[in-house]
């Protein structure tokens, strides 16, 4: 495949036009072998008819390639046209102004066509272009930068400092995306009211492909295009959600062999084939190994398609997944329990298996993300699913590659984790904070991007080793927390609690208490989330002196969970305060509440500490247990918690001992009931 990779070899699919007389009026530029985009008025002034004309016009278009052989000119006819709104006309889609021009003759030998960008986040990025100006029929570069988006679809731009602006002559021009290295619009009009300014417009090439689309013939040129292993549509985030809808189903990786489709993304669009098939023996080291296949119901196959797969195979290429193997999965997934069973199958070849699986039916959108590791499953992530008009609603920010990448990389990161791999589950999930804010704008996404972040938070806060080991580590466990809740809209509070805690690690208590704050005030936050916050927030009040915030905590807690609150003041008041009467109350009011051993031991640990009497009343009663079987294995904790209490407080010694030996005897005395 031919294809430019700098402006100055873009700039040879350039083409000069003229009028009949030999006038130049306006550029265009090559898309693949025979055809060429360029704005209908500029075909208009060619022709010397008024660009609103509805009729597709047939004369002959002259025009040249300057950069291959200026001294050879060509003709060609226009195939498609779409010209400027008339004056009063209601307003059109991306306001048109586009126009397919098609060669009579053959281009210049080893004509390299440009690349083209679907991509619409296209703000601050440098450009530039080539057109041919009043009295510079060789031409001028432009420079500048791209802006914002119009309503009618259109992208302003400006030019830089120095050089020329954008005026008549650079209509149809390619714009030439520095940081993409490709073509991401079609200059189309200039702002004539304010020349100092330097501004004008482009059309974006969403707009093209849209116009594309929409015309029947244009579709059946393009699949000819595509087939001719010459025109290149390389997204890079691709939002365009409604070019995946547009047939019955969307494509990631062919189920089976679809000839044209193959054709389009392992020779035009540029991208990586997969060509192995997931049940092929795999030549590398399979321990190190992540495979992913990616089955997809389709059925009305059409060049949105081709795009889409395409798009995600992309996406994935370039995640830098290490030792990332692509396969084909060659049956149709209906669901996930058929994901789960074919990862299954894959284990025996690779350490971790990845499925993605998309199903799109007459009404409805599923799929999801299913990982499986050997000796572990590491569960499923379901994709936003929905009704097809939902999703077509949305393709504005719909971008289902990237999703798809970032869900397939918390899936392995999530097996990593489970084999004991932190290190390597930290640097798998790795994520662009602009494209997953990007995705978090619908709200279908938000959970599923805020899911990977909260699990990022997770690895860097690594609770198994009570938290964050590192500085660094806490402040990424903060960051990744704390886009976590921003993305899923501030419903994630569970991220938010643990948000509070790494605050407390790094010891800031004060953006502590406010994140607790923030759950327990929050009238949709879980109950369960409520009760722990106030217990960390009862702790921060403690460190502080503050014993009426406190005492006021406690006794939200209390209304919440009668027990668990009696619970964790008995808990601080002998931890942190040691007043043990209170937690000697709040224990016996536990126990009426409910008849459990344990809560009998913590019972009698309270009363040992505070040297009471009746703590060989409570270890006998604990005795009576011992009648039901069930309770003999807990008994002999509750033994061993002793005497492991016993070496690290030896001043109790004695006391423990009396205890220890009322439980080991073999009656209970002084008339206890047990009943």
């Amino acid at each position: 495949m031919f294809i430019n990779t700098s402006f100055d070899t873009a700039k040879q699919a350039i083409v000069r036009i003229f009028t009949c007389k030999g006038t130049v009026v306006g550029t265009g530029f090559l898309v693949c072998e025979n055809y060429i985009v360029t704005c209908a008025h500029v075909i208009a002034q060619a022709l010397g008819i008024k660009q609103d004309v509805k009729t597709r016009p047939n004369e002959d278009i002259l025009l040249d390639f300057p950069f291959i052989n200026p001294e050879i000119q060509l003709t060609a006819n226009v195939v498609l046209w779409r010209p400027v709104p008339s004056a009063g006309e209601a307003s059109v889609a991306g306001k048109e102004d586009i126009a397919i021009l098609k060669l009579n003759n053959s281009p210049p030998a080893n004509l390299k066509p440009v690349k083209l960008f679907v991509e619409t986040n296209l703000r601050g990025d440098e450009f530039l272009t080539f057109g041919f100006p009043v009295n510079h029929d060789d031409g001028l570069e432009a420079g500048g930068k791209l802006g914002g988006k119009q309503a009618a679809g259109w992208v302003q731009i400006e030019g830089g400092e120095v050089g020329t602006r954008l005026e008549r002559g650079f209509s149809g021009a390619p714009i030439w995306d520095e940081k993409l290295k490709g073509i991401v619009g079609m200059a189309v009009a200039a702002d004539d009211s304010r020349k100092e300014a330097k501004i004008g417009f482009m059309i974006p090439v969403e707009e093209i492909v849209r116009v594309f689309q929409e015309e029947n013939n244009c579709l059946n040129h393009l699949l000819i295009l595509h087939k001719s292993n010459i025109w290149g549509v390389v997204p890079r985030t691709y939002r365009t959600t409604i070019l995946l809808l547009t047939s019955l189903s969307i494509v990631l990786f062919t189920i089976g062999y679809i000839p044209h489709l193959e054709k389009i993304i392992s020779q035009v669009l540029g991208v990586p084939t997969i060509k192995q098939k997931c049940n092929e023996s795999y030549s590398g080291n399979p321990k190190d190994a992540q495979a992913i296949g990616v089955a997809t119901v389709y059925s009305n196959k059409t060049i949105s398609d081709g795009i889409a797969e395409a798009s995600l195979i992309q996406e994935l290429d370039r995640s830098n997944i290490n030792n990332l193997v692509l396969c084909r999965i060659e049956t149709a997934i209906p669901d996930n329990q058929e994901a789960k069973k074919i990862a299954k199958i894959l284990e025996k070849q690779f350490s971790t298996v990845v499925i993605v699986w998309i199903n799109k039916g007459a009404t409805s959108f599923i799929g999801g993300v299913e990982v499986s590791a050997k000796e572990k499953d590491a569960g499923s992530v379901d994709l936003p699913s929905g009704k097809i008009a939902d999703w077509t609603s949305d393709f504005e920010t719909e971008d289902l590659p990237s999703l798809v990448t970032i869900l397939t990389k918390l899936a392995i990161s999530k097996s990593y984790y489970f084999q004991g791999n932190i290190q390597q589950a930290k640097e798998v999930l790795v994520m662009d904070n602009n494209i997953a804010r990007e995705l978090a704008k619908n709200p279908k996404n938000r959970e599923s991007i805020a899911n990977a972040y909260f699990f990022k938070g997770f690895l860097f806060n690594n609770f198994l080793q009570e938290g964050c080991q590192t500085l660094d580590d806490c402040n990424k466990a903060v960051k990744s927390y704390t886009e976590a809740f921003n993305l899923s809209g501030e419903k994630l509070y569970v991220a938010l609690l643990n948000l509070g805690k790494t605050y407390e690690r790094l010891n800031k208590f004060t953006a502590a208490k406010l994140a607790y704050t923030k759950i327990i005030d929050a009238p949709l936050a879980a109950n369960d989330l409520i009760i722990d916050s106030l217990k960390n927030r009862v702790l921060i009040f403690i460190k502080e002196s503050n014993y009426q915030a406190a005492k006021a905590d406690f006794q939200k807690l209390i209304e919440r969970d009668s027990i668990e609150g009696h619970l964790w003041r008995a808990e601080v008041y002998t931890q942190h305060l040691h007043q043990y009467d209170v937690a000697i109350e709040d224990l016996k009011y536990v126990i009426s509440q409910d008849n459990n051993i344990l809560y009998y031991h913590f019972l009698g640990l309270v009363q040992l500490r505070a040297n009471k009497p009746e703590v060989r009343h409570t270890y006998r009663k604990i005795k009576c247990f011992t009648q039901d079987l069930a309770n003999v294995s807990t008994i002999q904790y509750i033994m061993e918690d002793l005497q492991k209490l016993s070496e690290r407080e030896p001043n109790m010694t004695d006391r423990i001992n009396t205890v220890l030996n009322d439980l080991q005897s073999q009656s209970t005395s002084e008339n206890i009931p047990c009943e």
